[in-house]
């Protein structure tokens, strides 16, 4: 087993291993934030980790991921605010698999606060590449070259990303994101059943925003107020067009209440995080 790497030859068998599991796209993976000290919502992220571990019945010994990641980072001035990615690598054709420290790998990414900035989106129709009963759409793999292509697809377009819709017309995800549509005051947002990946900040908006999982059909955009969407690292981000449809920026107030609401469940949660 040899592997060529940084202009020279390596004769390692189990670094070959591991690293034959990620070219081959055999990896789950969680993008959590990260900003001063406290790792956003880590609970919810490993949660969904241990979920497809346990789908895949893995046998886990991990390390402490949490230490080791806060440890690393509580003295690197350039990485106040960071996108921290933490990758399972994990055989998918397999089960009953040891996982132990070394299946694990951490990337961490500074993040500018230019890069934070909340830009409105505009948001191109696809149809989805895939059935929504596949198999690994409800697990976060590391299979997301489909999503850049299409996203790369809409931007040529003039759009900024791509919202996949399936064989019904229903609305699903973006390519990095949850949706959710806002009618009368009140959330909306795709089930799961559509063939989405149910993201950590969905669940929470789910929860503290009383958001309902309702089916959007592409013929309501224009019963809804507005629309936005959520990420673990951008967070909320007003979408300003669907296809032609655009909305009306006297929605922008309302959109900020959300927001600012957003923003105090994130100082309970460092609050807890800090304390904990």
């Amino acid at each position: 087993m040899l592997i060529f790497e940084n202009n020279s030859w390596h004769q390692e068998p189990l670094r070959f291993s591991l690293l034959s599991l990620l070219s081959s796209g055999q990896a789950l993976f969680e993008t959590i934030y990260y900003d001063q000290g406290v790792l956003y919502f880590w609970e919810e992220h490993l949660a969904r980790l241990r979920n497809s571990l346990n789908d895949f019945q893995a046998r886990v010994n991990g390390p402490d991921l949490k230490t080791i990641i806060l440890r690393r980072l509580q003295n690197e001035s350039a990485y106040r605010q960071a996108r921290v990615k933490l990758i399972c690598l994990l055989p998918l054709d397999r089960r009953n698999v040891k996982i132990n420290a070394q299946h694990f790998l951490i990337l961490v990414e500074a993040i500018s606060p230019s890069q934070k900035e909340p830009a409105p989106l505009a948001l191109k129709i696809f149809p989805t590449p895939y059935n929504e009963q596949a198999p690994l759409l409800q697990h976060k793999t590391i299979n997301y070259g489909y999503h850049f292509y299409f996203r790369g697809l809409a931007q040529q377009q003039g759009f900024d990303d791509v919202l996949y819709v399936n064989k019904q017309g229903l609305l699903m995800e973006t390519s990095i994101a949850n949706i959710f549509g806002v009618k009368n005051g009140r959330l909306f947002t795709p089930p799961a059943e559509v063939g989405i990946l149910p993201g950590t900040v969905r669940s929470v908006l789910v929860k503290e925003f009383k958001a309902r999982e309702a089916l959007i059909h592409i013929d309501q955009l224009s019963e809804y107020d507005f629309f936005f969407v959520s990420s673990s690292v951008r967070e909320l981000r007003f979408v300003r067009q669907i296809d032609g449809q655009k909305f009306a920026q006297r929605y922008l107030s309302q959109y900020k209440t959300l927001v600012a609401n957003w923003e105090a469940i994130k100082r309970q949660y460092r609050q807890r995080f800090l304390s904990g």
